[in-house]
């Protein structure tokens, strides 16, 4: 990736910031606000033409961030690869805007560990819903037809062994650092020097999928992804995706997949990931339906409805991809 040098003219910075945003005015105060009082920081807001007075509100509150306004909407990974000419940091954060750090003392963490990790490109904290309870889809395992299928059909769940597309081992979490394939780009710390060498995020995935990409890229380049468990931070997974008080779904992770198994898994994996995550989805469905049916507490009942209504979604979702000879 080149390197603009009018674009990061000023104080080089041992820690750039680059919050991508989209419509998300009502979570950026609470973004900012641990960090934003860090003037030797580098902190960039890209704002992907959201239209809700973003920029100006920033500026007036934050005057310490800088607000890049784009023209258009460019979506995730190009929001912040355009950002990224920006920087002046050595190690760059991706930050959500509806990702919470308790205090800028997290951020230290991540860059004191690659610090100490010259073999570790990028590291990342152990994700929280609202409720404290762990957010699965933080770090996980490169797309195969083996962690595919494991994710589809939650045998991680009985046999912990088991690497599936995501991280949801407790024993795992316990750590203080596990290596994984990737990890999510809510809140992910990089080495610019690795952004510089290896290019940024796939700008081929508009959202979701492309930070999974990222860390299979560098893991192929033979640097290290790390997970630190024990640094955690609050994360409204697809606040600006839902309307308030919505379950998250989206098949937009689905199709990612789905996309990147066509082209590395030829007609028989791509064939045989489509119809096994299918079922592993029908079958999560059927145990929501029994679980909805013998569980007492009405709040556990909703729960359990919910979530076999997303799995049936996610299954037909599934069944309704192309085949692998049909073009997108």
């Amino acid at each position: 990736m080149m390197r603009d040098p009018a674009s990061i003219a000023g104080s080089k910075s041992r820690i750039s910031i680059v919050i991508v945003s989209y419509k998300s005015l009502n979570f950026i105060d609470q973004c900012l606000t641990p960090i934003a009082h860090r003037a030797d920081w580098d902190i960039i807001l890209w704002d992907n033409d959201s239209g809700d007075g973003i920029g100006g509100h920033v500026r007036r509150h934050y005057p310490h961030v800088r607000v890049v306004e784009s023209p258009e909407n460019l979506g995730f990974a190009a929001g912040n690869n355009r950002a990224f000419r920006h920087c002046r940091g050595d190690y760059v954060l991706l930050l959500n805007p509806d990702a919470f750090l308790r205090d800028a003392a997290q951020v230290e963490q991540l860059a004191e560990y690659l610090e100490a990790h010259a073999d570790v490109a990028a590291c990342g904290p152990q994700l929280l819903h609202g409720d404290g309870s762990h957010q699965v889809g933080d770090a996980g395992w490169r797309i195969s037809l083996p962690t595919v299928l494991v994710h589809g059909f939650a045998l991680q769940r009985a046999a912990p062994f088991l690497r599936g597309l995501y991280l949801t081992s407790p024993s795992l979490r316990r750590r203080e650092h596990v290596p994984v394939d990737w990890i999510c780009g809510a809140c992910l710390m990089v080495r610019r020097s690795v952004i510089d060498s290896l290019g940024g995020l796939d700008e081929s995935s508009f959202l979701y999928g492309e930070d999974i990409e990222w860390g299979t890229r560098m893991r192929r380049a033979g640097w290290q992804c790390h997970y630190l468990p024990r640094v955690k931070v609050q994360h409204l997974q697809g606040a600006t995706q839902r309307e308030a008080g919505q379950a998250f779904r989206s098949f937009a992770w689905l199709d990612d997949i789905a996309r990147r198994y066509r082209v590395s898994g030829g007609r028989w994996g791509y064939g045989v990931m489509r119809l096994g995550l299918a079922a592993g989805y029908i079958g999560r469905a059927l145990i929501w339906a029994v679980r909805a049916r013998i569980l007492r507490r009405p709040e556990a009942r909703e729960r359990a409805v919910i979530k076999g209504a997303i799995a049936r979604e996610y299954a037909a979702h599934i069944w309704r991809w192309p085949r692998f000879d049909t073009p997108d």
